[in-house]
């Protein structure tokens, strides 16, 4: 919950939308802003993510929802901090 609870304030702070998690340990991030210029779908997205950044996101379209990424919270909280931290700055880029 803890781990939760940071991600989701994390992302809250950054800006973005997404789906809170009740159970799971993961979280799906709505990215469908960023999509149509430089990345034509979410799977480009988290190429571009995994190249620039070292961080791996799984692309929503693997599970059906194209237009977000799936983000795991299962590391430990500095290692979250550090992933996003990155993923704040790639978003920034963009």
């Amino acid at each position: 919950r803890k781990r939760r609870d940071y991600v989701i304030s994390r992302l809250e702070k950054i800006g973005l939308k997404f789906s809170k998690p009740a159970g799971a340990f993961y979280v799906f991030i709505d990215i469908r802003s960023f999509l149509g210029g430089r990345f034509r779908n979410s799977n480009d997205f988290a190429i571009g993510l995994l190249e620039e950044q070292k961080v791996g996101m799984v692309p929503g379209s693997a599970f059906s929802y194209e237009g977000f990424i799936r983000m795991s919270f299962s590391s430990s909280t500095e290692e979250l901090k550090e992933g996003l931290d990155r993923f704040d700055r790639f978003l920034k880029t963009l």
